[in-house]
C-alpha cells in the first residue's frame, strides 16, 4: 500500500516514518511539512493512503482535502486519515469523508488498526471497481444486442451476488433512491445501480413515462388521475398503486391519458 504523510513537526514525521517502516506492506512514497507541499506530493505520487495533520501552516489538513476534491486522479483518489492533538476535532474530520481519526501522539497499535481498516476499504474499492467495469461491459454488450434486433430488451440487476434478468413488462413502477433506482415487481423490489434519468432515456421506447422527479411508470398501466386535498395530481396504476405527479410532468401525462 502506497502511503504518504504530512506533519509540520519534524519529530512527529520521524516517529511516523519509523512506525510505518515496521509494516512490510507499506511503501512510503513521500512526506511533507505543510499543506501546500502535500497537495503537490499527492498529485505527483497518487498514493493510496494519506495521513494528514490537521494543524499545519499555509494550508491545514482540511484545506488539503478541499483542494484535492477538485483534482483529477488517474485512478481513484486516496483514502485520508487525520491526526491531531485535539480529539474534539474528530467529528469535523469524519465529516470530510476521512476513514479514521488518530489522536497524537499516535500509538503503534492504533496505527496498525487504522492501516488494517484502510487495507480493507482498498480491497473493497478494488473489488467494486472490477465488478462495475465488468458490469459496464456486459450492459454495453446487452444493449448492442437488443438494439441490433438479436434479442429482447431487458435489465440485468445485481442482487445478493446474483444477476437477475428483469423484463420491462414485469416492472410496475420505478422509484429513485440517490444514484440508484428501485424496480418494483409485484410484492418485491430490486435496487439497481442506474440513475432515474438514464432509465427514463433508455426505456422510453418500452412505454415508460416519467411522472415525477422520483417516479417512472408504464404508460399502459395508468388507469386514472385524481387530486389530493391540496390540489396535487396523482396517477392511479392498474395494480392499485397511487403515484404523485410532479408539476413539470403533468402536461405529458394528461396528454397521454386524454
Amino acid at each position: 500500500m502506497r502511503v504518504c504523510f504530512a506533519d509540520d513537526e519534524p519529530l512527529a514525521r520521524e516517529r511516523m516514518r519509523k512506525m510505518l517502516a515496521l509494516d512490510e506492506g507499506i511503501e512510503i512514497c513521500g512526506e511533507a511539512q505543510n499543506g501546500e507541499d502535500m497537495i503537490a506530493l499527492i498529485q505527483t505520487e497518487e498514493p493510496e493512503l494519506v495521513f494528514l495533520d490537521i494543524e499545519m501552516p499555509k494550508l491545514d489538513g482540511f484545506d488539503v482535502v478541499e483542494a484535492l476534491a477538485q483534482a483529477t486522479f488517474r485512478d481513484e483518489p486516496p483514502l485520508f486519515i487525520f491526526a491531531t492533538a485535539f480529539p474534539a476535532m474528530a467529528a469535523q474530520a469524519y465529516d470530510t469523508g476521512a476513514i479514521d481519526f488518530l489522536t497524537k501522539p499516535i500509538r503503534p497499535a492504533r496505527l496498525e488498526l487504522a492501516l488494517s481498516r484502510a487495507r480493507q476499504l482498498l480491497r473493497s474499492r478494488e473489488a467494486m471497481s472490477r465488478l462495475e467495469k465488468l458490469q459496464s461491459h456486459l450492459e454495453g454488450l446487452r444493449e448492442t444486442r437488443s438494439r441490433s434486433g438479436q434479442g429482447p430488451v431487458c435489465i440485468w440487476v445485481s442482487n445478493g451476488g446474483q444477476n437477475i434478468r428483469v423484463e420491462p413488462a414485469q416492472i410496475e413502477y420505478v422509484s429513485a433512491e440517490a444514484e440508484y433506482i428501485r424496480l418494483h415487481i409485484g410484492e418485491r423490489s430490486l435496487l439497481h445501480r442506474q440513475s432515474i434519468s438514464a432509465f427514463e432515456e433508455e426505456m422510453a421506447e418500452e412505454g415508460f413515462i416519467r411522472v415525477h422527479r422520483s417516479y417512472i411508470v408504464p404508460a399502459h398501466d395508468c388507469v386514472q388521475t385524481s387530486r389530493t386535498s391540496w390540489g396535487g395530481l396523482l396517477v392511479h396504476l392498474r395494480n392499485g398503486q397511487v403515484i404523485p405527479v410532479g408539476r413539470k410532468f403533468k402536461d405529458k401525462l394528461q396528454a397521454l391519458m386524454g
